[in-house]
């Protein structure tokens, strides 16, 4: 079935998808305060497909929260299809995330009591989304990402390829602009690593699923169109 279409928000051509300008992150501790980046510069247009990477503790995952609208920079510019986030609640940032932006981590966070397309479809519930439409449309997205006959399967009984799956499954959903993965393929192995980067690369070319990546693995950032290192607390191309 086609998807319902929805009323989402949808960049002009050209303009990036999604635009940092300036943007600095600091933390106090006590009297002492903090800079992770500074003056970061970065644009991400419909299409990309990005990687991000930097030593430990470089602030690659603080990044990536501000660039999902999970936190907000200490100063600088965010913004999403030309909007200035900053003056959004967070009721209305949370509501720009889920129709927006869809995340895969590295630990799945799968919901254990729930099948695959149960937690699939869990975006689309927090929309609203009839209960009917809801499962056939997770189903649909399950099936592209091959595990049409894992549908019922519960998390626990699900490889840990198999979980990414289903966790990129529910980032996908909602036909979001943009996908962020935070270190995607981390708790993998070598080879069930490849085949998550061969569906990401498959969804980037034949879908153009604009997709940014946090990793530390050389491997995975060769896969990707663009690769930019944070390093000193800025980021290079």
């Amino acid at each position: 079935m086609k998807p319902t279409m929805e009323a989402q928000w949808l960049p002009q051509s050209d303009q990036p998808i999604l635009k940092l300008s300036k943007v600095s992150k600091h933390f106090a501790v006590g009297p002492v305060q903090t800079s992770v980046f500074r003056d970061i510069h970065l644009q991400i247009h419909r299409g990309d497909m990005a990687s991000i990477m930097g030593a430990s503790g470089s602030g690659k995952s603080t990044l990536m929260n501000i660039m999902g609208l999970l936190d907000r920079p200490s100063d600088g510019l965010v913004e999403l299809g030309g909007q200035d986030v900053a003056s959004l609640s967070d009721d209305d940032l949370s509501r720009l995330r889920n129709r927006s932006l869809g995340f895969v981590f590295q630990s799945f966070f799968l919901l254990p009591r729930l099948c695959a397309w149960e937690n699939v479809a869990l975006p689309l519930a927090y929309r609203g989304v009839s209960g009917s439409e809801v499962r056939e449309r997770a189903e649909d997205v399950l099936a592209k990402v091959g595990l049409t006959e894992r549908s019922m399967h519960r998390p626990t009984e699900l490889s840990g390829g198999q979980q990414q799956r289903v966790a990129i499954a529910r980032a996908l959903v909602g036909q979001p602009s943009i996908l962020l993965a935070d270190e995607p393929t981390g708790a993998l192995d070598a080879e069930t690593s490849g085949e998550i980067m061969d569906l990401l690369v498959r969804l980037n070319t034949d879908d153009q699923v604009t997709l940014v990546i946090i990793t530390h693995d050389h491997a995975v950032a060769r896969r990707c169109g663009r690769n930019l290192r944070l390093a000193d607390g800025e980021i290079q191309e």
